[in-house]
């Protein structure tokens, strides 16, 4: 029974029903689709952080590789996302060069 000038908390209906289907955070936002803890990208480093991290751009997200290089083509596996567009990620290993015949 409410008493007059009694607050009554209610469940905000946005969030209502999401717990338990199995979705983390970022995904109930609906921020990064392309780019889930665990999914592997190819990316090319285009930066250098203030840390020394490589910096790379891919699907709209920044990307953080500790111990990488200018230029460096890797592939890395995305272990945390830190914000709404950036992720840090893992170096799984270099990406086979080519070459170009010109």
């Amino acid at each position: 029974m409410e008493m007059p000038g009694q607050k009554v908390r209610k469940e905000r209906s946005s969030f209502a029903g999401e717990k338990g289907k199995g979705k983390n955070s970022s995904e109930k936002r609906g921020h990064l689709a392309g780019l889930a803890v665990g999914n592997e990208v190819d990316v090319i480093i285009d930066e250098i952080g203030k840390q020394g991290d490589g910096i790379a751009h891919a699907e709209g997200c920044t990307i953080i590789v500790p111990n990488a290089t200018l230029q460096e083509k890797l592939k890395v596996k995305v272990e945390k996302i830190i914000s709404a567009t950036t992720v840090r990620a893992k170096r799984l290993g270099e990406m086979k060069k080519t070459k170009l015949f010109r």
